[in-house]
Formats: C-alpha cells, structure tokens, sequence
C-alpha cells in the first residue's frame, strides 16, 4: 500500500477554514530564458516557474500542472528548482511531461507549526523567487505556433476539502489557509529557421533549380 503522507493531515483539515488574510499574497510566474521570445524548430528553450510570497508565511502545500497551449513541441528535464531532504512527511514530485506540458507538479513541505516555534529556514519561507520548477522545451517543427505556457492550479489539497492554491502557515496566528494568488503565464513563438527561407527564397526564384544536393 502505497504511504500518502496527506493521509494523517486530512482530519484536521476537514471542515478546517480559516479567512485569508488581506495582506498575505502569492504570485506565480512561468518564465523562459530566450532573448526575445522567438524561437526555430528544434530549439531547446529553458523555463522555470517561480513564486514569490510575504516572508511571514511558510509554504505548506502546492499542486497543479504548466499546461501548453497548443500542446506541440517537447518538455523534458523537469525537475524542481529547489533542493531539500526527503522525508516521509512531504511530497516532492516534479510532475510528468506530457507533450509540452508537465502535469501533476506537487509539493508538499510536511513542516507544521508547533508552540512557539518560528518560521523553519529556506526553502518553506524563502518568500522571494521560490524556485518551483525548471524544466526545457524543444520548439516543434510548427514555424507561426505560439505556444502559452501557464501555471494552473489544483483546486483543492487531494483527500481534503481545503482550497490548495497554494496554501501556506501564516504568521504570527500560525493559521493554514489558502492565499490570494495571482498567476502569470509567458508565451514562445515559433519561426522558420533563416535556412528555411533561404530554400523558400531559391524556390520562388528557380523553382527547377535542386538547391540542397542530397
């Protein structure tokens, strides 16, 4: 049988709600690494997702998939940008690539309050440029696809009724609660390699003219 270590957590979660506090927000950022944003078939791009959050709440659990829109080309490599031990009371998976999607992203910290603790160090309270995940893309062979790649969240923390978008130990109360956040997404056009219009261009100039010899 498999362990779930959201499995000891679910009774005190249900029917566990709290009100999110104004102050406390959380933004989530999928970035990429190329210059301009254009790319050619079969370019490797780097992309990450990061957040950021205030400094007196601590993470406690994030899920959701970077989904592509279209979903061409391909993701590999992903792995989260973070490094922490492993431990039976959390979850670190990276999800899976699907095409140019990762689905399933989940991370749990498995840290909780006790009486008169503090916030425990990076990286649950890192606050500012969490890196959740990097991962590359090769751009398909697709020249005009533009190709959003946006963060979507997990509605609720799985085998609980509490909202999972994310959720996080807010100080100094030490409450568990969602936050307001707020997701940004960035987008990667495909263009012909200048190759491509070179052949294109010959073609149109000399249409019997073989110009790659085999």
């Amino acid at each position: 049988m498999n362990h779930n270590p959201l499995r000891p957590l679910a009774a005190m979660l249900v029917g566990f709600a709290t009100p999110c506090v104004a102050q406390h927000a959380a933004t989530i950022q999928v970035l990429h690494d190329d210059d301009d944003g254009l790319v050619e078939p079969g370019q490797r791009v780097g992309l990450r997702v990061r957040m950021d959050w205030a400094p007196t709440a601590v993470l406690f659990y994030i899920g959701g998939d970077v989904r592509a829109t279209p979903n061409v080309g391909q993701t590999t490599n992903n792995a989260l940008g973070f490094t922490v031990q492993p431990g039976p009371g959390n979850i670190l998976d990276p999800g899976v690539a699907s095409g140019a999607s990762v689905l399933g992203v989940e991370v749990l910290s498995g840290w909780q309050p006790t009486f008169g603790a503090t916030p425990p160090v990076d990286p649950w309270s890192f606050g500012t440029d969490f890196p959740l995940l990097a991962f590359e893309w090769t751009a398909p062979n697709e020249p005009g696809a533009v190709v959003s790649f946006d963060w979507i969240a997990r509605p609720v923390i799985p085998g609980t009724p509490q909202p999972a978008s994310p959720s996080f130990w807010v100080y100094p109360s030490a409450l568990l609660q969602p936050v307001p956040t707020t997701c940004f997404g960035t987008t990667l056009t495909v263009v012909p390699a200048p190759g491509a219009l070179m052949v294109l261009g010959a073609g149109a100039a000399c249409r019997r003219r073989r110009v790659w010899s085999a």
